[in-house]
């Protein structure tokens, strides 16, 4: 059986991975467990439901579970009808750290997650998370792409 740790996120990057899943495994032999990360602090967010200097972190968190929960069950129930086993879960942390710990602990076979393509100041100041995955798992990693077509 293998285990499959998906990184899913609100991006046209998980749409494209529920794609490929469906193409190229086959769901009789493989375990899906769907990660959503979640950001611990929601600046804008609390800010938005409270103010800039009382922001309202239990009500920006808790809609953020709220969005991720849906998201991680319209993923599920996608991939659940093209014949997969699937469960899912929501952390809060650092994408990178919070996916290889949870790739580790679960026993992952292979993690799959989307490349959003940053580069020069942006990936130099936030990190690429496909990169620090790729270079820290213990496991396979395979990163899907979106190409977008020249205009």
């Amino acid at each position: 059986m293998l285990k499959v740790l998906v990184a899913v996120d609100d991006s046209p990057y998980s749409d494209a991975i529920i794609q490929m899943l469906s193409a190229e495994m086959r769901p009789a032999d493989t375990t899906l467990r769907l990660l959503h990360v979640a950001d611990p602090f929601p600046t804008r967010r609390a800010q938005a439901k409270g103010s800039k200097e009382y922001p309202d972190y239990e009500t920006a968190r808790h809609e953020q579970y709220e969005e991720a929960r849906q998201l991680l069950t319209s993923a599920a129930a996608r991939l659940e009808a093209a014949g997969f086993s699937t469960e899912w879960t929501v952390h809060e942390g650092d994408a990178r750290g919070e996916i290889l710990d949870e790739a580790q602990a679960w026993g992952a076979d292979l993690i799959v997650l989307g490349s959003h393509g940053r580069s020069g100041l942006k990936r130099l100041l936030t990190g690429s998370v496909s990169d620090a995955v790729v270079h820290h798992a213990a496991c396979s990693v395979e990163i899907v792409r979106v190409i977008h077509a020249a205009h």
